[in-house]
């Protein structure tokens, strides 16, 4: 039998300790793929976001909190910007830009801000929205946004068609007419308390997932706005879909988390109509920020 050599086993031993290592990462690296599909940079244009952060470096009140893919594979991210108000941005299923909606928060309330000298800031007037917490878009390209407004801490839904129209407001009880918004009405208006989760079932349906203190309720409108179901659990069909989303936030964060990295919130994630995991993230630079929507293919190993 031949006889190894003291330097050919440390050669050995060195390669074979330094596979061990390797192995998990190897592993790590093979757990998913990660794609930046959308790319928004700061600015004013359409496509652009008009701020992420505030002088702070905070993220700033009407940035973007959520995004939404249709079956087409569009991406849609609405943000509240501090002088044109609410904007949606469209993109192509291939992360071009493809067109962007300014949007009405409510008609007959004109909103804006004004400049408090003593606090050198300035301050929304009533009715000026301030952040989009929630958005479904319905196949024939109508969407609906959960919206706050400066004057009343509670959330409104509001309408819009395919052309960003605006259609119609929506509260637990169903539409609400421009009038009962006024800042002389809004008290006795019922609106939602915080809407966690807007969507969109097969037939059309509205369905609207609201949290408040005395627990979890789902509302569920027609397409004229109209209350049909109100339940404290969502619809078996959509019970699903969150089932699927909350599976796969659960690999994406455990992925993350082997590799020592800050998962995004859940709040920042979509479960595409077609499985795909996507999340939204901002990345500060050196002078600025971005947003990036990233997708990620899971091994099936």
């Amino acid at each position: 039998m031949p006889r190894i050599s003291n330097m050919k086993l440390r050669v050995i031993l060195h390669l074979v300790v330094a596979a061990c290592v390797a192995m998990p990462v190897a592993r790590a690296r093979l757990l998913y793929m990660d794609e930046i599909v959308v790319t928004c940079s700061k600015g004013t244009g359409p496509g652009e976001l008009y701020y992420f952060l505030d002088m702070e470096g905070h993220p700033a009140p009407g940035y973007p909190r959520c995004f939404v893919i249709d079956a087409e594979a569009r991406f849609y991210i609405p943000e509240v910007a501090t002088y044109t108000g609410i904007r949606l941005h469209k993109f192509k299923p291939n992360g071009k830009f493809k067109v962007m909606w300014g949007l009405l928060a409510s008609p007959g309330v004109r909103g804006g801000y004004r400049w408090d000298k003593e606090a050198e800031v300035h301050v929304p007037l009533f009715g000026t929205p301030l952040a989009v917490h929630a958005l479904a878009v319905v196949s024939e390209g109508e969407c609906y946004l959960a919206l706050t407004r400066a004057g009343d801490p509670r959330t409104l839904v509001n309408k819009y068609s395919a052309e960003g129209r605006f259609l119609y407001h929506l509260g637990p009880k169903g539409v609400l007419t421009p009038q009962e918004l006024t800042k002389e009405s809004i008290q006795r208006a019922t609106l939602f308390a915080d809407i966690v989760r807007l969507a969109v079932t097969a037939s059309g349906h509205l369905v609207v997932a609201e949290s408040n203190t005395d627990g979890d309720m789902v509302y569920t409108f027609d397409s004229e706005g109209k209350l049909l179901e109100k339940r404290d659990a969502l619809p078996p069909e959509l019970a699903e879909q969150a089932h699927a989303h909350n599976a796969a936030y659960d690999k994406l964060a455990a992925a993350f988390q082997a590799e020592e990295k800050e998962p995004p919130p859940k709040s920042h994630t979509v479960l595409a109509p077609d499985g795909q995991l996507y999340y939204m993230v901002m990345v500060n630079l050196k002078y600025g920020a971005k947003l990036e929507i990233h997708r990620l293919t899971f091994s099936q190993q």
